[in-house]
């Protein structure tokens, strides 16, 4: 039997709408909240990239990520953020991990 990977799409709810996602304050319309996986993160310059479902990267500072403490991500961890637009590109904010890849599969 071949592998599956899965992957499960979850929305984040400051207003939640009826169907639990995320919805936009200024028309109701549900939004679905960007989820990737940590490409790679360097501890010590404090930034990486994260690798969206689409294959685009987007940058990630250390300063982006949710948390108590030192704050840093692993390559492999499937995180859900924000993204900004920038003169320099795409950057996640509100970084959040949801999970850890393990070879082919993703476990939440």
């Amino acid at each position: 039997m071949g592998e599956w990977l899965v992957l499960v799409r979850a929305c984040v709810l400051p207003t939640q709408g009826p169907d639990g996602c995320r919805s936009n304050e200024k028309d109701g319309r549900t939004q679905a909240v960007p989820v990737g996986r940590v490409k790679w993160f360097n501890d010590q310059k404090g930034y990486g990239f994260i690798e969206q479902e689409n294959g685009e990267d987007v940058f990630v500072h250390y300063t982006a990520i949710q948390g108590r403490g030192y704050r840093s991500l692993k390559e492999g961890q499937i995180v859900q953020f924000d993204i900004e637009r920038t003169p320099k590109g795409l950057r996640a904010a509100n970084v959040r991990v949801i999970g850890e890849e393990t070879g082919r599969k993703l476990t939440f």
